[in-house]
């Protein structure tokens, strides 16, 4: 019996039949592998964005003093055991109290950005955080956002950038005060609410400087002025042993003499004995040496930080900014 077999012209067809059918099948398969794989870079960095907003919201649920910093854009709060802790944007990466969070060999931050809805990050205070970030081959972007209403918002203590905390006493004098022949007695004590500069000199606005005024100006050079900058804060229901005040100072003028004047600023606790700051010579618009104040100094309720600053009738004022409220 013969026996029948496929011709050559007959097994050309097959093939060429499921060649066809291999290429139709396998195009949509190949997309599908490559869907997937964006699909799982777009999740692993959506996983990276929502890890730090979930840090970052638990955070700031328990947090008080909060500020944002309109050089760095920083989000600057205190944390529930006293922590001053701060979130910024630096190169492609965010930084965690200047130490780096994220690393850029696993994805890239292209923005971060804080909105603070409510009056100097006190009670009522909604905090909205918005990261952009993408995968490191740049395909992938997602931008991801988080609010929260922090629980703890009480300030014990503030920096400058909420000025509403700040009240100020001012007295153009025209007298050149010298730390030997002037005291506090010669100082005013007309207090009223202190005034963010908004105009004179721009560059002071962003880390928070106060004055009388928007101008930071009491008639020009020589017009001596006297100022008391004052913000009062409760301890009532704050346990002192845990308390330590950590800020940093700039003041105008410094008093190194000539255009700056004789008297060198300074800062006394709840009427007690004057105590001058110090920085860097030269460097009013910079932020001086760490001052601390620890709970010795302080007392179970209403606490008074007065500080006696001159300024020459130009760019008056100060700036504080707060590093530690808590141990």
């Amino acid at each position: 019996m013969k026996k029948k077999g496929f011709t050559l012209t007959e097994l050309t067809v097959v093939i060429g039949i499921l060649s066809i059918i291999v290429l139709v099948v396998a195009q949509p398969i190949t997309n599908i592998i490559k869907y997937q794989r964006e699909s799982q870079q777009s999740d692993n960095v959506r996983d990276n964005v929502q890890f730090i907003l979930n840090v970052m919201d638990k955070e700031l649920r328990t947090s008080s003093n909060l500020s944002i910093d309109r050089v760095s854009g920083a989000l600057t709060f205190t944390d529930q055991s006293g922590v001053s802790i701060s979130y910024k944007k630096e190169g492609n990466i965010i930084k965690k109290s200047d130490a780096a969070y994220t690393d850029a060999s696993v994805f890239i931050v292209e923005n971060l950005d804080f909105y603070l809805q409510g009056v100097g990050g006190g009670p009522g205070t909604i905090v909205t955080v918005f990261i952009t970030a993408k995968s490191v081959d740049g395909k992938d972007m997602v931008t991801m956002q988080s609010t929260t209403m922090p629980r703890n918002t009480k300030t014990l203590f503030a920096s400058t950038t909420n000025s509403s905390v700040w009240q100020v006493a001012a007295n153009t004098s025209r007298r050149n005060f010298s730390d030997t022949t002037n005291t506090v007695a010669d100082f005013p004590t007309n207090f009223s609410p202190a005034v963010s500069v908004s105009e004179n000199p721009s560059s002071w606005v962003d880390f928070g400087w106060i004055s009388n005024n928007s101008t930071a100006s009491n008639g020009g050079c020589c017009n001596w002025t006297q100022f008391v900058f004052r913000q009062k804060f409760d301890l009532t229901e704050i346990d002192l042993d845990t308390v330590q005040l950590k800020f940093q100072l700039a003041a105008d003028d410094w008093g190194d003499g000539g255009g700056r004047g004789t008297w060198k600023p300074k800062y006394r606790i709840n009427n007690g004995p004057l105590i001058r700051a110090s920085w860097p010579s030269q460097k009013t618009d910079e932020f001086g040496y760490s001052i601390t104040i620890d709970s010795t100094q302080l007392i179970k309720g209403i606490n008074t930080i007065d500080f006696y600053i001159q300024g020459n009738g130009e760019t008056d004022g100060m700036a504080l900014k707060v590093i530690q409220v808590k141990k």
